[in-house]
């Protein structure tokens, strides 16, 4: 019985702290950027490597299971354009998950996940 009682403090001991074991393999949304910069840059083999990239946070969105950003390019002109050239630095909207820093395109229009890159 003093074993049983020994081993249900022990597990009560450690329930305050399963939020927090649950929560360290969470990744910041710097580190959410990171991956889908190198996910994309692999995908685009863009001129200037991750650093053309740059992540614009979309706050309300993803249900705080996911970072979403706007990706956008540093070098949004094409090689060779004029300097009157006008366009967009939007390269997509992505979605990181915080818990296994997976990265995926993020459909705008339906506010909802889509395939995985």
């Amino acid at each position: 019985m003093r074993a049983t009682t020994q081993t249900f403090l022990a597990f009560l001991a450690l329930v305050p702290c399963a939020p927090v074991l649950a929560s360290a393999s969470a990744i910041s949304s710097a580190s959410a950027c990171s991956r889908l910069k190198a996910a994309v840059a692999q995908r685009q083999s863009p001129r200037h490597g991750i650093n053309e990239y740059r992540c614009e946070l979309e706050t309300d969105e993803g249900n705080g299971r996911y970072f979403v950003f706007a990706l956008r390019s540093n070098y949004p002109a094409p090689p060779g354009a004029s300097p009157t050239w006008v366009g967009s630095s939007l390269v997509g909207w992505f979605a990181v998950s915080r818990s296994t820093g997976s990265v995926f395109n993020w459909d705008v229009a339906a506010l909802a996940l889509g395939q995985k890159l």
